[in-house]
C-alpha cells in the first residue's frame, strides 16, 4: 500500500518526504476512494529532486490526478519555467484545475484536458522537455515512451511510476485483457527505457517502482 505507515516508510517519509500545507491539501482534495494512487510524500520529493538536480525548466506530466505530483515538481522550478500536465479524466482535471488555481501555481503549471497520445501526436513542434514524468493510463506507458522521445531533449529523463506494475510485471502474464494488456505495455516499456544504447538507467526500489532514465 503506497502511503502505508509502517515503520520504514513513516521514518522515510518523516525524514525526507517533506509535505507543505499546499501539498497537504491537493492530496486530501482527491477523491477517498482514489487516494492511495497518488504519489508518496517521500516519492514527490524524489521528484522535486530531479527537478532542481537538472534545472529543468520544462516538464511535460502524463498523468496530472489532481496535481499532487505536479505541485512537488512545481516546487523545483525557478521563475519562468513550466509543467505541461495532461489528465484525461474530466472529474480529476477539473479538482487539479481547482487546486491550481487556489494555491497560486498557474505561473508553473498547464493543464490540458485531453487523451495523452492525441496531446503528444499532435504537438510535435512542443520546445524540448527536460523531463518527461509519466504516471497514466499503465496499458499505454510503451506508446507514451516511444510518442515523446522525439520531445525529450538529449540528456533529459523520462521518470515513470508504478514501473513494477504492482508486482505484476515479473510474474507470468495475466489471463484477463486488460491486466494482460498493461503487463505487455509495461514489459516493453520496461525493456525499452534498459536499452544501453538509448538510456543510462536505474530503477528506485519504491513499493511501486520509480524509473529514472538519461536520454542518449
Amino acid at each position: 500500500v503506497r502511503h502505508s505507515e509502517s515503520e520504514k516508510i513513516k521514518y522515510i517519509n518523516d525524514l525526507y518526504g517533506y509535505e507543505s500545507g499546499v501539498l497537504r491539501a491537493i492530496r486530501k482534495s482527491a477523491p477517498k476512494n482514489k487516494a492511495h494512487i497518488q504519489v508518496s510524500p517521500f516519492e514527490g520529493a524524489i521528484l522535486k529532486f530531479f527537478t532542481q538536480f537538472i534545472q529543468a525548466k520544462l516538464i511535460l506530466e502524463i498523468g496530472t490526478f489532481v496535481g499532487y505530483s505536479t505541485a512537488y515538481m512545481a516546487g523545483g522550478l525557478t521563475k519562468g519555467c513550466k509543467i505541461l500536465s495532461i489528465e484525461k479524466n474530466i472529474q480529476s482535471f477539473n479538482i487539479a484545475q481547482e487546486n491550481i488555481i487556489k494555491h497560486n501555481l498557474r505561473e508553473k503549471i498547464e493543464l490540458f484536458n485531453i487523451d495523452a497520445l492525441t496531446f503528444l501526436r499532435t504537438r510535435k513542434g512542443l520546445e524540448r522537455a527536460d523531463i518527461i514524468f509519466i504516471d497514466g493510463n499503465k496499458s499505454e506507458y510503451y506508446e507514451y515512451l516511444s510518442e515523446s522521445m522525439d520531445i525529450l531533449r538529449t540528456g533529459g529523463l523520462v521518470i515513470a511510476d508504478n514501473t513494477l506494475l504492482f508486482d505484476s510485471v515479473y510474474k507470468e502474464r495475466p489471463q484477463n485483457k486488460h491486466g494482460s494488456l498493461m503487463w505487455e505495455s509495461m514489459q516493453k516499456f520496461n525493456r525499452k527505457v534498459a536499452d544501453s544504447q538509448l538510456f543510462q538507467t536505474i530503477m528506485l526500489p519504491t513499493d511501486s517502482g520509480l524509473t529514472v532514465a538519461i536520454k542518449k
